[in-house]
């Protein structure tokens, strides 16, 4: 299934300052958010830098906020290597964003899921260093869907 929404920054949502439900009722009929993390990876890397530990913290504190979304988070990677290691790869990039919200805001891990898209997803062109180096990324699919 494709998704017809745009990622935006992170940043740009948490600036908005609106809660959840005016957020769902906004994007109909999705229900969903996509923000994308400013996070990216070294080539064939999975380690999360110390230096985007605050962008994933403003998911987090999101996430802390409004208790009844869910999100998955989605791992790609630039075209180098093979599909298969880059399906892994990416795989790992995901789980290790769901970890530290796990491990460091509590975040109860059934309302978190990881993906990896490999290469199949590219936001830019991979035939340069800097479009390479922006594919390599994580997308955050927010949920936001009350519950009643």
């Amino acid at each position: 299934m494709s998704r017809i929404f745009r990622c935006v920054p992170l940043a740009a949502l948490l600036f908005m300052s609106v809660g959840c439900a005016f957020l769902s009722q906004e994007i109909k009929p999705q229900g969903q958010l996509c923000m994308r993390l400013g996070i990216e990876f070294d080539t064939d890397k999975a380690l999360i830098k110390a230096q985007y530990n605050s962008e994933i913290a403003k998911l987090g504190e999101y996430m802390k906020k409004f208790p009844t979304t869910t999100t998955a988070i989605e791992g790609h990677t630039d075209n180098v290597g093979d599909n298969e290691h880059n399906m892994r790869l990416s795989q790992k990039r995901a789980e290790s964003v769901v970890d530290y919200l796990v491990k460091n805001f509590g975040i109860e891990r059934s309302r978190l899921s990881a993906k990896g898209y490999g290469a199949t997803q590219p936001i830019t062109s991979n035939s340069t260093p800097e479009g390479r180096r922006k594919n390599r990324r994580i997308d955050a699919i927010v949920d936001c869907v009350l519950k009643q």
